[in-house]
């Protein structure tokens, strides 16, 4: 019988491309992938560190997997494993503590495990040597996140990013389109560009993001490439009229802005000021006027005062933005903003996150308003939901229709006819023409 594994992903879409990965270096040694409630000889957990709920979430993870399977042998790791190795010290069952430069050696090591091995812990070696290692998804009939870059230069004052994911760093043209054309002949129709800071790709060799579309370009099979998010300081014009002509880069844009306010940003240590991310968003809706611009906004941020959350949600309103994820500031060990006085009751920050969702709310939904009555297309996955499926138009409102298996993975144009107050529209599909 072979032996067995199951991978738990939490966090960002970098760290399933990266399980994805995995996956597939222990299928090919000869475990099998199985569920949680089967019993796996290997629970593997790939973990966030991104907040203190992220960690909540990754130690409710860990026990479910323990008490659903007090005898599978559990492998910890990703940016949580790297952050605080010593978490797992009083944990029987953890056999493998691996941070995310050790990430890839995973399989080595559970090949090598006997009754014999004690824990292997390895962690630290993304600030010592770290290296590139390509990943990308494949479980998904429809989509596929692949990684072209990694890591972070930038350290902002709230962030744990540099110290769990390393200095930046970028895969190669050469290295991304061949896996591409792997992921193309598996029939997935779309690719995302995932990273930590996707608008530093090729800054180490010379290449650019806007380079690596044009390649994207030229290759059969792959109809739609979406763009992760992506620093407004680093989205060149050539970029947005690139994606204008593009015949595949769909017209959807995360851009991270934080706060809404010149002086919270600084005290941020953010690369630039509220004025770029205006002008940056101005020009996309200049060029790619049904463009879904998302962004992400840290509420309750040492320092930030009632005046600037109001002047915030005031810009935040009047802005074209399609909607926000938006975070209740979390103190992360090691970072700037620890350090830093005047800091903000959780219960206001927590009130703060709620007006703020609200705003974010009522802006998604007038955005899915606005395209009624417009033709796009809708890329269908293969889930069957209670007799529904969904797809994603290119400006990434999601479409709910009764499920045909015949329109799974095809890409069928259809117009918004409405939308729910949950954001999900309907709409009428012209079947005769899907592809």
């Amino acid at each position: 019988m072979p032996k067995t594994f199951i991978i738990l992903t939490l966090g960002c879409k970098l760290n399933f491309a990266e399980s994805s990965s995995l996956a597939t270096d222990l299928e090919c040694r000869g475990l099998k992938r199985v569920k949680l409630i089967e019993s796996p000889d290997y629970v593997i957990i790939n973990t966030c560190t991104v907040t203190n709920q992220a960690d909540s979430k990754c130690r409710q993870a860990i026990s479910k997997a323990r008490r659903l399977n007090p005898g599978s042998e559990i492998v910890i790791t990703g940016c949580y494993a790297e952050n605080e190795p010593d978490a797992f010290d009083d944990l029987e069952n953890v056999r493998i503590v691996a941070g995310n430069a050790e990430k890839a050696f995973i399989a080595d090591w559970i090949e090598k495990l006997d009754d014999k091995t004690g824990r292997v812990v390895e962690t630290g070696g993304i600030c010592r040597k770290p290296e590139f290692h390509p990943s990308w998804s494949g479980n998904d009939r429809t989509r596929s996140f692949i990684k072209i870059q990694d890591g972070c230069d930038y350290f902002c004052g709230y962030c744990t990013i540099p110290f769990v994911r390393g200095r930046s760093r970028s895969s190669t043209i050469a290295q991304i389109v061949p896996a591409i054309r792997q992921i193309a002949a598996k029939g997935i129709r779309e690719v995302i560009l995932t990273g930590i800071n996707i608008g530093d790709f090729g800054r180490h060799t010379g290449e650019r993001l806007v380079d690596l579309l044009a390649e994207i370009e030229q290759l059969r099979g792959i109809d739609r490439v979406r763009i992760s998010s992506i620093e407004p300081n680093l989205i060149p014009d050539e970029l947005l009229h690139f994606m204008a002509k593009s015949e595949k880069v769909l017209p959807h844009l995360h851009i991270p802005l934080q706060s809404a306010s010149d002086r919270i940003l600084g005290l941020m240590k953010r690369k630039y000021r509220l004025g770029v991310f205006t002008d940056v968003v101005q020009k996309v809706i200049s060029i790619l006027p049904h463009a879904c611009i998302a962004t992400d906004i840290i509420v309750g941020y040492p320092g930030e005062t009632d005046g600037d959350f109001h002047e915030g949600i005031d810009y935040l309103n009047q802005s074209p933005i399609s909607y926000m994820h938006v975070f209740a500031f979390s103190e992360r060990s090691g970072t700037y903003a620890v350090t830093l006085c005047n800091q903000v009751d959780i219960h206001l920050r927590k009130t703060r996150s709620r007006e703020l969702q609200g705003l974010s709310n009522r802006k998604k939904y007038d955005f899915i308003s606005r395209n009624i009555g417009e033709k796009h297309e809708v890329l269908f996955e293969s889930t069957n939901n209670n007799g529904n499926m969904y797809g994603f138009t290119g400006n990434y409102i999601k479409v709910k229709t009764p499920f045909d298996q015949n329109l799974v993975n095809k890409i069928v144009p259809v117009v918004i006819s409405d939308v729910t107050p949950d954001m999900i529209a309907s709409a009428e599909l012209d079947v005769e023409k899907a592809r």
